[in-house]
């Protein structure tokens, strides 16, 4: 068929009386254009193909003549940018599946697609072939360490008396309990210490109004907003002991339900749990054997 240059010189000679018929009525784009496709064929034949590749772009905005979209994947085809090519290829058989160009796109198209998936639709040489995904390989089953092919896994119990249970703690006897007093505590910690954020925001609306009362001589008027400001500090106490009393009580149900579960893996085992809270920190004290 000849080479890439060759054919895109061709088309660029049949494409310049193309220009002239496309649009007759705005002279000053026709002309415009005319000098855009002649710069780009010097550019083309210099080598510098993306200053060709612009220079037809910017003569299609002009003209809107689809066979400039083929000298552009002719372009891109010398600047061995095959997915572009491919890409104003089909561009130009969208626009003219019949024009003059076709036969000449449709095959750089057909051979563009061969390069980039292996394969060519040739009723749509546009639409990659689609390959089906083999299905995965079976994996052979994974034996347990030290398992003999024919020999069940356990057969052989020498020198396991060592081996510590390695089944999830939610699995093992009383895990469920040990995870939901856990869970369970950690929420009363969140809870205590909010109770005693909302507690120090209270004492500093105290501390607003009592310092008010002293820094200023009896009948200084209030601040316009001293209502709301009292409402919140009221509002404030309220969290304080909503949340410092539910935080308590979830601590020690927490910890009621963790020692239950662990009672439930060993009789042996005691232990105790009790809150610390502070104005600074919060969280809880465990003691006894485990």
């Amino acid at each position: 068929m000849g080479s890439p240059r060759a054919l895109a010189s061709l088309l660029i000679l049949v494409l310049m009386p193309a220009i002239a018929v496309a649009q007759p009525k705005n002279d000053l784009n026709l002309k415009k254009a005319g000098e855009l496709v002649r710069s780009a064929i010097a550019k083309s034949q210099a080598g510098d193909h993306q200053a060709a590749i612009d220079l037809y772009l910017n003569a299609y905005m002009l003209v809107q003549n689809a066979a400039l979209l083929s000298n552009v994947g002719s372009e891109f085809q010398q600047l061995n940018k095959p997915v572009e090519a491919l890409k104003y290829f089909c561009k130009y058989l969208e626009a003219e599946p019949t024009g003059a160009n076709a036969t000449y796109a449709n095959a750089q198209a057909k051979a563009l697609q061969i390069e980039l998936t292996g394969s060519a639709d040739d009723k749509n040489v546009c639409k990659p072939v689609v390959k089906p995904t083999p299905p995965p390989a079976e994996k052979p089953p994974v034996l347990p360490a030290g398992t003999e092919l024919g020999k069940p896994a356990g057969s052989d119990l020498s020198g396991t008396k060592d081996l510590k249970d390695q089944r999830p703690e939610s699995h093992r006897a009383g895990g469920g309990l040990k995870i939901a007093g856990l869970v369970t505590a950690g929420v009363g910690v969140i809870a205590l210490g909010l109770g005693i954020k909302y507690g120090l925001d209270a004492q500093a609306h105290t501390d607003f109004e009592n310092n008010f009362k002293t820094n200023n001589p009896p009948g200084t008027p209030w601040p316009s907003n001293i209502h709301a400001y009292e409402q919140e500090g009221r509002d404030l106490n309220t969290k304080q002991a909503i949340f410092t009393i539910g935080g308590g009580v979830a601590i020690a149900a927490g910890a009621a339900l963790y020692f239950l579960g662990r009672s439930q893996a060993s009789s042996e085992e005691h232990a105790s749990v009790r809150p610390i809270a502070t104005q600074n920190s919060v969280g809880l004290a465990v003691s006894g054997g485990f």
